[in-house]
């Protein structure tokens, strides 16, 4: 069977390791967890408990920390609230662009 795709959280997780030079098991060690516990958590929905801890363990800050947060708790998330998110999201942008 196929494994699942990685989630926006995942990618977004990918991204930060990769700016701060840590390895999947690196990060695992951070937050002492294995490689394959981190791998599926790109994957699936993080539980809870695993969000503030991995912000902290990366250091991450404004933006990044509110991204962060925001992408783990959507995994969590029922895929019709998300696309109703999203798009509630796009008319926010659309209608700001306009000002």
């Amino acid at each position: 069977m196929p494994s699942r795709p990685q989630t926006p959280f995942g990618d977004y997780l990918d991204d930060l390791l990769r700016q701060r030079g840590l390895s999947v098991r690196a990060f695992g060690t951070l937050v002492g967890l294995g490689v394959s516990s981190v791998s599926a958590a790109k994957r699936r929905a993080i539980d809870p408990k695993r969000i503030e801890p991995w912000a902290d363990a990366l250091a991450l800050k404004g933006q990044e920390r509110a991204r962060f947060v925001r992408l783990a708790w959507l995994t969590r998330t029922p895929p019709v609230i998300v696309a109703l998110i999203e798009r509630l999201e796009r008319q926010l942008a659309r209608s700001q662009a306009r000002r």
